[in-house]
């Protein structure tokens, strides 16, 4: 005889939900970190006696990030910056409240002065190379940078440049806040043989998207200087692109993906453009030769081999440029490693593994900057 157990209460299984269904029901979460506020040189108005000032709507996301998360008052201080220029500390002039939430958002600031608080001194953000333009060592706008730390002919800071063979779109996208934030000077993006040639056609080589998410890394980090995106279709002209060989490369070869937000590049380029190439090539980018370095597994010279004489081992006299050249997921060809070390480029190797395009960019950032001591 079969025993069966029965209750009163009939329970019927949830309806099942799609995929969609949740997604509908699921708010998304956009979160920016914002340690600084970064402004565009046309946002900003400034006086003559060095102040500047900049009023915002209350709709603007900044305005928002300030009013929401950083609870902002009037009398309060930001750390503001605009983008190419030098950090400040901004004094909050107006702001919305809650008895008029429409309120303008509005800053003022002197150009070039930060407050010496203690996440100031805990942030080294002005280690960057100074470019060389008409004999003068200066690489920001203004004499009111000279309050800040800059260069002197003892510092050992190096800068760090990455030649990259475009990866995969979502791979590159999730590449730009993070190369910004670790402080990469410049970014040359070139063809290679095992590169999709649609992923020159995705967003993520897009001029909007490039600068939207450099800025996010820069906002996120604190920093004001924009790495410069280079793209360079053709490979054979990415050692011109460089900058190493003395050559022009091609226009119709290469493509300034952040043109926009680097007014010193552009006024850089008329004062040199009758200039010899020799004084061009110097211009653009740094005073010495740089050490190109070519990421492959299994070479014979480590990174710590390899960086002998860069940073604090020169103590200043050493080069002040290093260049890192990473290829695509499916490595360089022969022919693309043939080209790149007869052009100066050495061999080395981040131990023996074979690493994912964006683990192997932030980690060999930032080994050099570890063992040049240019945080």
């Amino acid at each position: 005889m079969r025993a069966v157990l029965t209750t009163g209460v009939g329970f019927a299984a949830p309806p099942r939900r799609s995929r969609a269904f949740h997604a509908r029901r699921t708010p998304r979460l956009s979160v920016t970190c914002r340690n600084r506020i970064l402004f565009r040189e046309g946002e900003v108005q400034r006086g003559d006696d060095g102040d500047v000032s900049v009023s915002l709507s209350s709709a603007d996301p900044r305005a928002v990030h300030a009013r929401d998360v950083l609870k902002v008052c009037k009398g309060d201080t930001l750390r503001v910056g605009v983008l190419n220029d030098a950090p400040a500390t901004a004094n909050v002039h107006t702001c919305p409240t809650d008895a008029d939430p429409s309120g303008d958002l509005t800053l003022r600031w002197r150009a070039g002065e930060e407050r010496d608080d203690p996440d100031t001194a805990r942030r080294a953000l002005s280690s960057r190379a100074p470019r060389v333009l008409g004999g003068a060592a200066d690489g920001f706008r203004g004499a009111a940078y000279d309050g800040i730390a800059k260069h002197t002919h003892h510092d050992t800071s190096v800068r760090i440049d990455l030649l990259l063979a475009v990866p995969r779109p979502k791979v590159l996208k999730r590449l730009w806040a993070p190369l910004a934030s670790m402080g990469v000077g410049a970014v040359y993006l070139t063809n290679a043989a095992r590169v999709e040639k649609c992923y020159f056609d995705a967003s993520s080589v897009a001029a909007d998207t490039v600068e939207r998410e450099l800025i996010r890394g820069l906002e996120q980090s604190g920093d004001v200087f924009v790495p410069r995106v280079t793209l360079v279709k053709r490979f054979p002209a990415v050692l011109d692109a460089i900058g190493v060989t003395g050559r022009e490369p091609r226009r119709e070869s290469v493509r300034a993906l952040t043109a926009s937000l680097d007014e010193a590049t552009k006024d850089e380029s008329a004062a040199t453009s009758s200039a010899p190439a020799e004084t061009r090539r110097l211009l653009a980018d740094d005073l010495d030769t740089p050490l190109m370095l070519v990421a492959q597994p299994g070479a014979s010279a480590t990174l710590r081999r390899a960086l002998r004489g860069a940073g604090a081992d020169a103590w200043g006299y050493g080069p002040k440029r290093v260049v890192l050249a990473i290829g695509p997921e499916g490595g360089w060809s022969d022919h693309e490693l043939s080209v790149l070390t007869e052009g100066g480029f050495q061999e080395v190797a981040l131990g023996n593994r074979t690493l994912a395009t964006d683990v192997a960019c932030v980690a060999l950032v930032a080994a050099v900057k570890e063992r040049t001591e240019s945080w």
